[in-house]
């Protein structure tokens, strides 16, 4: 049985080898079937999509909905923080003793990240009430916690349900001083009234827009990758695939620079791309997202300029590569400057085994869909392989490794080049 750790289009069963996907591999910006609901602000509902800070409710193949007007849980809050801000929990983050937080949900590790960083606490009983509704007072707090808001001692505001002596009067003044809320409507803030998802979505756009791209985090860096390329790759994939025939690359061109998606330096890079791709396929430009925990670097970073270096593995459709991409910031948004591109015959990763095991750890239990007991490291093996182009043959460094889950043991090894792992 081959387990694939990499991004591909479809998930596929022949025999006895599996292929495993991530649906957001090539993913590109949804049409909701409730999106006449959204009222305003369709940039940032597409722009935290495209950074993976939320999904859709699925309806049906390949439909979704956005509901944004269903009220969010204090989960599902958390979730949404610390994915756009890029927060990941670490080997020192202390367990959750609540009662109402198992480890095995899915809000465990949000939650624990923000009781950690002392945005959320408990309600002294031993309880989180994770599925409790946010009011908008509450919202308002978490946020300004979130970002670091500094509390004024003056919190005069222009709504009448919220006065100066409140206890959250602060936080909603943090908030309106940087056009973060501007209330329900003239004169009321509504603060227990419940947030919706539209409304938080809308908060979290305006409030990270304001964050310079000196102090993005890996994480938050990750997440910009993510959404120029899907935004990128949304276009270049609506565009290819209009009948009778593609969208003329001048069209797109000119899109791209008027959403500020590209710079006039990077025009030239997708034109070939998109004149020849297959437009009877679902053949995409990136891999989306990248295997960031097997590779990623920060060539350079400012408030005007990010250049990353990142990789997606080889699998059974594709090679794999190396991927280098700069990032200017213009306009208030950042565009994709620079995109390069290596092979791994060219570059290869040369993977330690620990750097192997670590990657491992992170991302095996997704693909087996149970919980991992145990990685551990057998050997290291040398193989001599035939290139199929050059008819040469070179030596291969595989990783070999023991993974024991709820239901079995079993071997699997990691390619030292390219990054490809299979069960033996």
């Amino acid at each position: 049985m081959k387990i694939r750790l990499s991004l591909i289009l479809v998930a596929l069963l022949i025999g006895s080898s599996m292929f495993l996907s991530n649906p957001a591999s090539g993913r590109t910006l949804p049409t909701f079937k409730d999106g006449a609901d959204i009222k305003r602000e369709h940039d940032a509902v597409n722009s935290l999509y495209a950074r993976g800070v939320f999904s859709g409710y699925p309806v049906e193949y390949g439909q979704y909905e956005f509901r944004p007007m269903q009220a969010v849980t204090r989960a599902e809050a958390a979730k949404m923080i610390t994915n756009i801000l890029g927060w990941k929990r670490t080997e020192t983050t202390e367990a959750l003793q609540f009662t109402d937080v198992p480890k095995e949900k899915w809000y465990y590790e949000p939650i624990a990240i923000l009781v950690e960083k002392g945005i959320l606490s408990g309600y002294g009983n031993g309880e989180m009430k994770p599925e409790a509704e946010l009011t908008r007072w509450q919202m308002a707090k978490i946020l300004t916690l979130s970002f670091d808001y500094s509390l004024q001692s003056d919190v005069t505001l222009p709504f009448k349900d919220v006065s100066s002596d409140s206890e959250f009067a602060p936080f909603v003044k943090a908030l309106y001083d940087r056009n973060i809320t501007e209330g329900t409507k003239k004169g009321t803030f509504s603060p227990y009234q419940k947030v919706t998802r539209h409304q938080l979505v809308i908060f979290l756009y305006r409030a990270h827009q304001q964050e310079a791209g000196n102090d993005y985090n890996a994480g938050e860096i990750q997440n910009l990758v993510s959404e120029l390329q899907t935004k990128i790759n949304d276009k270049i994939q609506k565009g290819k695939a209009y009948k009778p025939d593609r969208i003329p690359y001048y069209t797109i061109r000119q899109y791209f620079l008027s959403e500020n998606l590209i710079t006039e330096n990077a025009v030239d890079t997708f034109r070939h791309y998109y004149e020849t791709s297959c437009t009877a396929c679902d053949h995409i430009l990136f891999d989306i997202p990248m295997e960031f925990d097997l590779y990623f670097d920060i060539l350079e970073q400012s408030n005007e300029r990010i250049t990353v270096e990142t990789v997606y593995p080889a699998n059974e459709l594709d090679d794999g590569q190396f991927e280098q991409y700069s990032f200017v910031y213009q306009e208030g948004n950042w565009a994709l400057d620079v995109y390069k591109a290596w092979s791994f015959e060219k570059r290869p990763l040369n993977l330690t085994s620990k750097q192997a095991q670590v990657y491992l750890n992170k991302t095996l239990v997704q693909y087996f869909g149970e919980e991992v007991k145990s990685i551990k490291f057998l050997r290291s093996s040398t193989k001599e392989l035939q290139d199929p182009n050059s008819q040469s043959f070179k030596k291969i460094t595989y990783h070999v490794f023991e993974v024991t889950t709820d239901s079995e043991t079993r071997e699997i090894e990691m390619n030292a080049q390219n990054g490809y792992v299979s069960g033996l």
